[in-house]
């Protein structure tokens, strides 16, 4: 009961329809921050011509009327392509326009006004990202749930 470490758990959709018949079209994490450094990191890769809307979102005041009451004040996403020169952040939901609509539309829970919950909507191309989540301030603690949504790619 009290050994903590690293864990790795890998879950692939082996029939590729883009989440659209039944498919794989979100992938969650709850995790708590124990200390500065620590972070959730989660992957995606994107395969085919076309690329993907993803909703990311890294919920740590929002898990409040959930009863967590250990979560993390401010978390903070960034998305990283090493094979490209890019990387998307966002610490403040409310700066990525349309993350609510977006998440009522894959059946997530909407974000509190004011909340300093993190979310990004971002289009994908074929490749290997790499999301981070983790507190803004280093004296930040506490659970986060980060979350992957593949959205309708219309």
């Amino acid at each position: 009961p009290a050994a903590t470490g690293t864990a790795l758990a890998e879950i692939y959709e082996l029939i590729d329809d883009g989440g659209l018949d039944g498919g794989l079209v979100n992938l969650s994490a709850r995790v708590k921050i124990r200390q500065w450094g620590d972070n959730i990191v989660l992957g995606i890769v994107v395969k085919g011509a076309s690329p993907r809307r993803f909703l990311i979102r890294a919920v740590g005041p929002g898990l409040a009327k959930y009863g967590v009451t250990d979560h993390l004040q401010n978390p903070k996403i960034t998305v990283i392509n090493e094979a490209q020169p890019f990387e998307f952040s966002n610490d403040n939901w409310e700066d990525a326009a349309d993350s609510n609509a977006a998440a009522r539309s894959v059946g997530a829970f909407e974000l509190e006004s004011g909340s300093l919950d993190a979310a990004l909507i971002v289009g994908l191309g074929e490749g290997v990202y790499t999301v981070q989540i983790s507190g803004v301030d280093p004296a930040d603690t506490g659970t986060v749930l980060g979350e992957i949504y593949l959205l309708e790619s219309n």
